[in-house]
Parts: C-alpha cells; sequence; structure tokens
C-alpha cells in the first residue's frame, strides 16, 4: 500500500469521480463500487492497524489505539446489527460510513461519497409529471429503491426545486445529512426563495420518529424523512402527511406495489383499519427507481416506476386488495403510471442496457420476461 490508508482512501477519491463507495475490511484489498460494480483498487491487504487509524481520523475516539480498538470491538458488539453509522469529511470529499464486526470480530468499514452538487430534476430523467405531484401541499410521497439506487439523489433534487421555485419552509431529518440544500444557488445563480432546515438523527435528535413529531411545531411546510424504518417513524409520517404537511420519505422497496404492502406491514391488525384510511387519504404517489449501468456510455442509467394516488389506487388500499395495484398501473398510463418493467423492456430493445443488467433490476422479474416475449413475439421475421 502507496502511503497510510487515510492517503490511499483520499487519493482514490479525488482520482476517481465516479467512485461512489470504498469497502475496507481487514485482510482484504481495498475495494470500490463504480457504475454499480465492486472492483479493486488497492491491491495491498488492510491489516487492522491501519483500519483503526484511518477510523481515528473520521470518528473521534478517546484513548489509545491499543486500547480502544478493543474497546470499539466490545461495543459493537452487543449493538444492535453490530454496526456504527457516522458522517465524516476526508480531503475535502464529505463521507458517510458504517464500521462493522464480520466473522471472527474482523472490523469491516464502508464509506460512501456525498456530493454536494444538486442535480436538475429533468437531468437525473425522473417522469415530467413529479414536478406537479410535488408542488401540492399535503400528502405523503415516496421514494423507493434499493441500497445506492439513488434515492437520496432524487430527493435532494425535489427539495431543490421547490426552495428554488417557493417561499417554503422544508425541515428534513437525515442520517446522516447528505446533500447541503441551503448552499445551493438556484438555477441562473439565483438565491433561495424558500429555507432548508436539516437535522441530523444521532447529532440533533436520537432517531427519526421523535424528530419528525418535533418537526411538526417548527412551522414546516415540507418534511422530508431520510428512511422510514419503524412503524413509530411511519405512524409519524401519516399523521404529517394528514394533518396538512407535503412528506418526502424514502422506502427500501423494489417496486410501488410493494412500498404500498410495506407501509401497512408496519400496523397491527388492531390498526390496520386506520393505517389503511389514513394511508389512501394521504398518499400523493410512490417513485420506485433503479440504477442499471448503460452498454456503451459510460456511467448508470436511472429507471422509474411512478404510481399515482388515483381513486381507483385509493380504492385498492381501502380494500387492501393490493394485489391489483400492477393491474391497475399497467393499465392506467393515461392517469401517469409508469413501470420500471416496462422502461426496462424498453431500454433494451433501443440497446440503451443490456437484458442481463435489467433482468437483475426488475421487478417482478416475470413481469419483465413477459414484455420481452411479448415485444419478440410482434417483431416482425
Amino acid at each position: 500500500m502507496n502511503g497510510s490508508l487515510e492517503q490511499v482512501v483520499a487519493r482514490l477519491l479525488a482520482a476517481h469521480c465516479d467512485l461512489t463507495d470504498l469497502h475496507l475490511a481487514t485482510g482484504e484489498p481495498v475495494r470500490g463500487r463504480r457504475c454499480g460494480g465492486l472492483s479493486v483498487e488497492d491491491a495491498a491487504l488492510v491489516d487492522e492497524p491501519a483500519l483503526f487509524a484511518l477510523l481515528r481520523c473520521l470518528v473521534p475516539l478517546e484513548g489509545s489505539a491499543g486500547t480502544q480498538v478493543e474497546a470499539l470491538r466490545r461495543w459493537l458488539h452487543v449493538r444492535d446489527g453490530g454496526a456504527l453509522d457516522f458522517s465524516a469529511e476526508l480531503g475535502g470529499h464529505r463521507l458517510r460510513g458504517n464500521v462493522h464486526l464480520r466473522a471472527g470480530g474482523a472490523l469491516g468499514l464502508v464509506l460512501r461519497r456525498l456530493r454536494d452538487a444538486i442535480p436538475d430534476l429533468d437531468a437525473l430523467g425522473l417522469p415530467v409529471l413529479l414536478r406537479r405531484l410535488v408542488d401540492r401541499s399535503r400528502g405523503l410521497l415516496l421514494v423507493t429503491g434499493a441500497t445506492g439506487s439513488g434515492k437520496s439523489t432524487t430527493l435532494a433534487a425535489l427539495v431543490h426545486h421547490l426552495v428554488c421555485s417557493r417561499a417554503l419552509h422544508v425541515l428534513t431529518v437525515e442520517d446522516p445529512i447528505e446533500y447541503r440544500i441551503d448552499r445551493a444557488a438556484c438555477p441562473g445563480g439565483g438565491a433561495l426563495l424558500g429555507r432548508v432546515s436539516a437535522r441530523e438523527v444521532g447529532t440533533d435528535s436520537p432517531d427519526f420518529a421523535g424528530a419528525v413529531r418535533a418537526a411538526m411545531r417548527q412551522d414546516p411546510d415540507v418534511i422530508v424523512i431520510g428512511e422510514i424504518r419503524d412503524r413509530a417513524t411511519m405512524h409519524a409520517a401519516l399523521a404529517a402527511g394528514e394533518s396538512g404537511h407535503l412528506v418526502l420519505a424514502t422506502l427500501h422497496t423494489p417496486n410501488a406495489s410493494e412500498a404500498v404492502e410495506r407501509v401497512l406491514s408496519f400496523f397491527s391488525p388492531d390498526e390496520m383499519a386506520w393505517a389503511r384510511s389514513v394511508f389512501a387519504n394521504a398518499l400523493v404517489a410512490v417513485l420506485s427507481q433503479a440504477l442499471v449501468r448503460r452498454r456503451e456510455d459510460p456511467g448508470q442509467a436511472l429507471v422509474c416506476e411512478l404510481m399515482v394516488s388515483t381513486p381507483a389506487v385509493r380504492q385498492q388500499i381501502l380494500q387492501g386488495t393490493t394485489g391489483q395495484l400492477r393491474g391497475i398501473m399497467a393499465q392506467g398510463r393515461r392517469d401517469g403510471h409508469q413501470q420500471m418493467t416496462a422502461q426496462l423492456a424498453d431500454r433494451v430493445r433501443r440497446g440503451e442496457i443490456a437484458e442481463e443488467d435489467a433482468r437483475y433490476v426488475a421487478h417482478p422479474a416475470e413481469e419483465f420476461t413477459w414484455l420481452m416475449q411479448s415485444a419478440g413475439a410482434g417483431r416482425s421475421p
């Protein structure tokens, strides 16, 4: 390894703008994620003293290295999930980190690059209808997808659009804070019309649910929840959306219909009637997204699914017949619905992405297969 691990990480971040994540683990080479795939960035094996020295640069750890590495290991061992999330800065790069225990008690560290530049909604390739949906004065808009699918970037672009176009107070609850929207300029160099207040879980509030409840007393027009992880946060999000706030939040689900099922799964049978009623009334839309490697151009393509809260969608939520939602979406393009599987199939046919890459993110997979087979059957010989 050429230099300390801190120098290696800083050098890699500076040299490769397409590097989104770094994986560092005891006894393994430094790996990085680019365009969705992992590759070896430095072949030298990481040892524990070097990894702990890097951690001490990123996280305030008291005491000597010799005693603290064992203390950290013991502390992680008793934590739920055996991991610690943190935010840090290294070489001018903002990072989100996760230090965790691996098999046999070895330390592992994953660093994700946090970017300050906020892309435009059009540049991201998001549905045009999203601009109108996010201009609502109340309700719940969910952004879903796997880890690393760009959900935080989409939320930041939506918030930036709002505070550039309207004099709103937007309050964000994040873990950690990813985009510094209050420092960004509007298109053309103009000043923000609205105001952004950012709260970081673990620093400004002990948890998401408490921060969201507190936010409702701080005169927000829009509340942004970085991630809904539990029933308490989901309950607070629905209450905020029902009470006259626009709530933007993320969930880890692969498509829009499963997002609906996930929301309802937070609640017990005794609460289900209330949850269905409030959710059906509050829902604005569900945007699901994924990133897929382009075949020829560098980088990844964003593919989206959009389920708009139409009367038919609300009726299925109220009745609990969420299995009907995909059929409603397939037949409701005039209402603004978009299915990710259809977008994937279309991009494969145009040669923009490979079929195997599209199939990897397609959900449900059988729906994508049917669309591809239908397109093949319709072609002229």
